[in-house]
């Protein structure tokens, strides 16, 4: 004889009318427990996803609040806002407050030593890259790096100049060359120049450019920073990113080749820019002196045994790695000032032996390449 069981209100009914002890719990009865051939029957009322909500989600279903009520809970002042409000734009005073000097300071300070020496071949580097004079670049590694102390939010981030950028930059500093080479006139103090480059004037140009380039850059990024428009980069595909670095490590190396074979050779800007800086490489082949070559592939060389064998085969017993850059500077000047190699090699020259102080640029025509 089969026999049958219900729930109802979470009360276990057996037909003869019992109810068992199953309130406020789920109830199934095994196989067998009332017969071979016992049933279940469910009755309660629909469950909607309004009900769901209520009790998973504990959300209340409220009306948006009117302007004022809005107003009202976020305009007002209490130490805990003031002190966030502050540490969000001088993330410094966050830093400070927590940082443990027992533990961070040693390694911050050697940090600190390394990049540094990182940083000045490459500023050397980047300030000809730029189109400007070498000592801008170190000027670069200065500045930015006080100001991202007050204003940074990384600690791992390391500010400085950037081959991108010093491309982008000279593109719009050798055009307004040109603008600067047309309507000045040569007089008895500047004739015995032989390349632009030795014109001071010139020079000063072409720094005033870049200056203008970085301050307008500057304020549009300050701009962007407080309307919290970083969000906009989380759209950019990483077939952007890949592409564009890869565009820029063709502009970098291109950039380099000049410099590397000894060659003065025009720059260009614009559509075909790389085809023509090529064109005008191999027309100029002729003029490539063995010096210069020759240093750049020994130092190259040095470059790559020391950072891709030494440092990295030997990293867990160094304490920093080595910094070969530094060193092959320093090794190139020695052997160039003992072998007198300026008259066949191209030398940065006397670099000035103290920091300018900051200062407002001439922003003169700057309309013409804002938009840049």
């Amino acid at each position: 004889m089969s026999r049958s069981m219900s729930v109802v209100d979470g009360m276990a009914v057996a037909p003869g009318g019992g109810v068992g002890p199953t309130k406020g719990r789920r109830f199934s009865a095994p196989s067998g427990a009332f017969g071979e051939e016992s049933t279940i029957f469910v009755k309660r009322q629909p469950f909607t996803q309004v009900a769901f909500d209520e009790i998973h989600l504990k959300e209340d279903i409220e009306e948006d609040p009117s302007l004022a009520t809005t107003l009202k809970n976020n305009l007002f002042c209490s130490k805990k806002r003031l002190w966030k409000i502050i540490s969000t734009y001088l993330p410094i005073i966050k830093v400070l407050r927590y940082y443990n000097i027992k533990e961070s300071i040693v390694t911050d300070i050697v940090s600190g030593i390394t990049i540094g020496i990182l940083h000045i071949p490459q500023a050397l580097a980047f300030g000809l890259l730029t189109s400007v004079k070498v000592e801008n670049g170190l000027y670069t590694s200065v500045w930015p790096v006080l100001l991202y102390v007050i204003f940074g939010t990384s600690a791992h981030v390391s500010m400085g100049t950037s081959a991108v950028i010093c491309i982008v930059t000279a593109s719009v500093v050798d055009r307004q060359a040109e603008n600067f080479k047309a309507t000045f006139e040569f007089n008895n103090a500047t004739t015995n120049f032989t390349t632009w480059e030795d014109i001071p004037e010139f020079m000063d140009y072409k720094e005033n450019i870049s200056l203008c380039v970085a301050m307008l850059s500057g304020l549009i990024l300050l701009f962007m920073g407080f309307l919290r428009l970083g969000f906009i980069t989380a759209y950019l595909s990483e077939s952007f990113f890949n592409a564009f670095t890869s565009g820029a490590a063709v502009h970098i190396a291109t950039s380099q080749l000049p410099a590397l074979l000894g060659i003065n050779v025009k720059r260009f800007g614009g559509a075909f820019k790389i085809i023509y800086t090529y064109q005008e490489i191999f027309s100029n082949i002729t003029s490539l002196s063995w010096q210069t070559p020759l240093v750049a592939l020994v130092s190259i060389a040095i470059l790559l045994f020391f950072k891709e064998f030494i440092n990295e085969k030997f990293k867990h017993k160094l304490p920093i790695p080595i910094p070969v850059e530094l060193l092959v500077v320093i090794l190139a000047t020695a052997i160039s000032y003992g072998a007198n190699l300026a008259e066949e090699v191209a030398v940065v020259g006397e670099i000035p032996g103290t920091i300018p102080p900051p200062v407002i640029p001439d922003l003169t025509g700057f309309q013409d390449y804002f938009v840049d």
